[in-house]
C-alpha cells in the first residue's frame, strides 16, 4: 500500500509540472509550483522513509526548510510584483532585472531551487529523496521526479526569459491619450475589430508605463525574500546545519 501511495504522488507531481508549463497567470502557476514541489520534497519524503529513525526524521527537516523557505520567497515575489503590475499575468514580470536588479536576482535563485539546481536547498532536498528511493529499487519513481524536475525548470525558466528580456517591444507601442481618444472616435465609424484593436493597443501601452517603475516591495516582503535567499543558498551549501 505505501508503494501504491507513492506512484500516485509522483504521478501528481508530474501532473502538476505539465500543468505549470501552459500556465500565463502568474498566481496558477505559483500553485502548481507549491503543489509539484510538496509532493516531491514533502509527501514522497513521508512515504518513502517512514517508519522514521533519527537521520530520516532530519531528512525530513530538511526538506520541509528548503520546501518552506522557497515558496515563501517566491509568494512574497509574485505578491509584490503583481501589486506593483496591476494584474496577475506572467507579463508583468516583464523586464523586471532593468527595473528591480536584485529583486530579479532573488527571483532567479529561488527558481532554480525550485527546479533543483545544484547549491540550492532544492537541489539537495530532492538528491537525498532520489538517493533513498534508489536503494530502495524505486527506479521508475526517480525517474519521474527527475523527468518532473526538468519541466519545472522549463516553466521557471519563462519566468526567468520575461526578467530578463528588455520590454522595447512593448514601449514602441504606446500611444498618448489624446491619440487614443482621437483613434476611438474613428473607431466607431468603422466595425468592431477594429476598436478592438485600439483598445487592446491602449492597455498594452498602459502597461508599458507600468513596467518602466521600480516594483515597490513592502519592508515585510523584503525581510522574507532576503531570507529565504540567504537560507535557500545556505542550506544548499552547508547542509549540514540541519542534517
Amino acid at each position: 500500500m505505501q508503494s501504491v501511495f507513492i506512484y500516485v504522488a509522483v504521478f501528481l507531481a508530474l501532473i502538476y509540472s505539465l500543468t505549470a508549463v501552459r500556465q500565463t497567470n502568474g498566481w496558477r502557476l505559483l500553485r502548481d509550483w507549491a503543489i509539484a514541489n510538496g509532493l516531491s520534497l514533502l509527501l514522497l519524503p513521508l512515504l518513502s522513509v517512514y517508519p522514521f529513525t533519527g537521520n530520516q526524521s532530519r531528512l525530513l527537516l530538511f526538506c520541509f526548510a528548503a520546501y518552506i523557505v522557497m515558496m515563501g520567497g517566491i509568494f512574497a515575489i509574485f505578491l509584490a510584483v503583481s501589486r506593483s503590475a496591476g494584474h496577475q499575468q506572467l507579463r508583468a514580470f516583464a523586464g523586471m532585472y532593468y527595473r528591480s536588479p536584485y529583486l530579479a536576482a532573488a527571483t532567479t535563485v529561488l527558481l532554480l531551487s525550485l527546479a533543483g539546481l545544484p547549491i540550492t536547498a532544492g537541489f539537495l532536498g530532492k538528491w537525498f529523496v532520489v538517493a533513498h528511493l534508489i536503494s530502495s529499487q524505486k527506479i521508475g519513481v526517480v525517474s519521474v521526479i527527475l523527468i518532473s524536475s526538468v519541466i519545472l525548470l522549463y516553466s521557471g525558466f519563462r519566468v526567468i526569459q520575461q526578467m530578463y528580456a528588455r520590454s522595447g517591444g512593448v514601449k514602441e507601442k504606446r500611444i498618448s491619450g489624446d491619440d487614443y481618444g482621437a483613434s476611438a472616435s474613428a473607431a466607431e465609424k468603422i466595425n468592431n475589430n477594429q476598436t478592438e484593436g485600439i483598445k487592446s493597443n491602449y492597455a498594452s501601452s498602459q502597461n508599458a508605463e507600468q513596467y518602466d517603475e521600480t516594483i515597490k516591495i513592502r519592508p515585510a516582503e523584503k525581510i522574507i525574500v532576503c531570507l529565504a535567499v540567504a537560507v535557500t543558498l545556505l542550506l544548499g551549501i552547508f547542509p549540514n546545519l540541519l542534517l
